[in-house]
């Protein structure tokens, strides 16, 4: 039970609720905000999420023509 309490009072510090977030974020989270911004600013990230958003607007782009031929049958 003592083990199942301390796990549970890990889960609420970490996740809080809404406004409850510590106003300095931990020393992890700093780390890993730095690593995931300079991930997404890498060269090879920020070309791999072009193609993909320009896959999905081609995507979102024949679906709207199936939609238009369709309703003017």
């Amino acid at each position: 039970q003592e083990n199942a309490d301390n796990i549970l009072s890990v889960v609420k510090q970490r996740t809080g609720s809404f406004g409850d977030r510590p106003a300095r974020p931990t020393l992890l989270e700093q780390v890993l905000n730095q690593k995931r911004l300079s991930l997404l600013r890498s060269p090879e990230v920020v070309q791999f999420l072009q193609k993909q958003q320009q896959l999905l607007n081609q995507q979102v782009l024949e679906q709207r023509q199936q939609q238009f031929s369709g309703t003017s049958l």
